[in-house]
């Protein structure tokens, strides 16, 4: 446990993370990333773990990390996830358990590899209907 509340700019201005491939950031007090913070720069991570934070708000960068197979945003304050989710196409595992959510994005949907959706303990009344009908 870092116990950051934002992640410092200088922190992936550094060339030589270009190649990381997994990232825990989990069990801080980020709140919002709605820039990315110097994520989006990450194009080549498999996994990303922002986990048990307070993040209250996601911006659309999340849908240039193209090669993320697990995203983990479990017990955060989200309210809404952006349409972009929807472009990452190699995505395995979504959490989005113990969160705010009300809705979730139809793009959820254009999500065809994945195969863990975790939704639990949140405010959802209803599902997309192209979630519904996921295999």
């Amino acid at each position: 446990k870092m116990e950051l509340f934002s992640i410092p700019p200088e922190l992936f201005a550094r060339q030589n993370l270009n190649h990381l491939q997994t990232l825990v950031l989990s069990s801080n007090f980020l709140r919002e990333l709605p820039d990315g913070g110097g994520l989006e720069q990450l194009i080549q991570l498999r996994a990303l773990d922002l986990s048990h934070n307070k993040i209250n708000h996601l911006g659309g960068w999340i849908g240039k990390l193209q090669h993320l197979t697990n995203l983990n945003l479990m017990c955060n304050e989200l309210e809404v996830v952006p349409p972009e989710i929807g472009d990452l196409a190699q995505l395995v595992t979504l959490g989005l358990k113990s969160n705010r959510l009300t809705e979730l994005p139809d793009s959820v949907g254009n999500l065809h590899k994945l195969v863990h959706l975790f939704l639990t303990d949140h405010r959802l009344r209803t599902l997309p209907r192209p979630v519904v009908g996921m295999r």
